[in-house]
């Protein structure tokens, strides 16, 4: 019988990494969110990726 489920990925996400926010970063994150039809966690993402080749530009 064939295995069902999700299908696995090249580069599986293997780490959680959990932070707080206030409630006003959480919202805005939220409201993003919902405005450009991404998750909170598109959202981090994208925004850890920026924030480390903003970095590199700058060394």
């Amino acid at each position: 019988m064939a295995r069902t489920g999700r299908p696995k990925t090249e580069k599986p996400k293997e780490h959680i990494l959990s932070f707080r926010l206030k409630e006003e970063e959480f919202s805005q994150i939220k409201e993003y969110a919902a405005r450009y039809n991404m998750t909170m966690t598109q959202i981090i993402e994208e925004a850890v990726k920026d924030y480390f080749n903003k970095q590199q530009t700058q060394n």
